[in-house]
């Protein structure tokens, strides 16, 4: 039996639709994202561990289209703001445990 891991631990859940009007939250930095979307991002720091919670939405005319996504990314010295620190976390740690896996995958084969 083989056991794979990511090393960032991130959740992604989302709802299709819900009706009225998306109201934005002020403890999240919001900003444009691609396809006429909304991006609001919170970030809560500790000594060694960041935890992201992100909240993208398109609204419409009667309702409003909402995916989240929320995990813990580890700090990286040399990277000073989230996007680095999320991209760092994916080149240093998910990509190698990725080609880890899909390697034990075809050599037990």
């Amino acid at each position: 039996m083989n056991f794979y891991f990511f090393a960032t631990i991130h959740h992604w859940s989302w709802c299709r639709f819900k009706k009225g009007k998306f109201i934005e939250d002020e403890s999240y930095e919001w900003r444009d994202a691609v396809l006429d979307r909304r991006l609001g991002v919170r970030i809560r720091e500790t000594k060694y561990l960041t935890f992201f919670r992100e909240i993208r939405y398109k609204q419409r005319e009667h309702n409003y289209w909402i995916e989240k996504a929320g995990g813990w990314r580890i700090k990286i010295p040399f990277c000073k703001t989230y996007e680095e620190t999320r991209i760092g976390n994916w080149i240093l740690l998910d990509l190698p445990l990725l080609i880890f896996a899909i390697w034990l995958m075809f050599s037990h084969s």
